[in-house]
């Protein structure tokens, strides 16, 4: 364990792990020691478990693979690299169709605002579920088969909290407590949005990070909920986000691409 943690680059790996990037470290590595294994076998074996070693103790092959990616790879190759989903992959209705729909929205003179009677329910749900089990909480989004929930495993840790189905990652959120809020919003959009049995889980998944944007309230303390705006670092590019952050208990709660604010704006 000790020697696993030393060699191991959280900031690559593990919930930050980049599922494109890894993918194409390893055709790297795949190219690079069948090449090499055309003119020395034991050599091309040797490379290809020294590549794996490092993609998965340090996310990538190449020494300085996120800087290079960021600055040589095309926009377009860039943006296919990027960890954000759209709202439905321009297949099904937009978050602010969905929201504005289901009367969880309204457009007011200058912006939408959030309504009460949801923003209560939201937060009564969440309260009532504080004490429950991630791996039933998961269930309650939807959009999973049932022999998709059997397979399914649900992990919390301080990155946050990973779902996954079959050892294969579908989700991440970034607290406990927006997994909370999700799932909580989730239950109230099933009775006030008719067609929400309709969507996919990522397309309810991206409904439901657009309407984080209103949560008001910490899904912990329930202390009061400010937005603020950062330059990160990921593996593929720089990108502004909007923070959410309690300030009563100080916890940072989620990170949301800037672009997906437009729809406060």
């Amino acid at each position: 364990m000790a020697l696993h943690s030393q060699y191991q680059n959280s900031q690559y790996t593990g919930a930050n792990r980049c599922a494109k990037c890894t993918v194409f470290n390893l055709v790297a590595t795949v190219l690079a020691a069948g090449l090499i294994a055309t003119a020395n076998l034991l050599v091309g074996a040797f490379v290809f478990v020294i590549g794996l070693a490092s993609i998965y103790f340090r996310g990538y092959l190449i020494p300085g693979t996120p800087t290079l990616t960021k600055r040589y790879l095309p926009l377009n190759v860039l943006r296919w690299f990027g960890h954000e989903p759209t709202a439905t992959d321009g297949r099904g209705p937009s978050i602010e169709s969905v929201l504005l729909e289901a009367g969880v929205l309204h457009e007011g003179a200058q912006d939408l605002y959030i309504d009460p009677d949801f923003q209560q329910a939201w937060r009564t749900r969440v309260q009532e579920r504080r004490g429950a089990a991630d791996d039933q909480l998961l269930g309650q989004i939807g959009g999973l088969e049932a022999e998709q929930l059997d397979q399914a495993n649900v992990e919390s840790s301080e990155d946050g909290v990973a779902a996954a189905v079959s050892d294969v990652q579908i989700a991440r959120w970034d607290s406990r407590g927006v997994f909370l809020a999700d799932v909580a919003a989730a239950q109230e959009l099933e009775q006030r949005y008719g067609s929400w049995e309709t969507l996919s889980f990522d397309e309810r998944t991206a409904v439901l990070g657009g309407l984080r944007l209103w949560l008001e309230w910490c899904p912990y303390c329930d202390g009061r909920v400010t937005l603020g705006q950062e330059t990160v670092e990921t593996c593929c590019d720089t990108i502004e986000v909007v923070v959410g952050a309690c300030e009563d208990c100080n916890r940072r709660l989620f990170e949301l691409r800037a672009s997906g604010a437009q729809l406060a704006a």
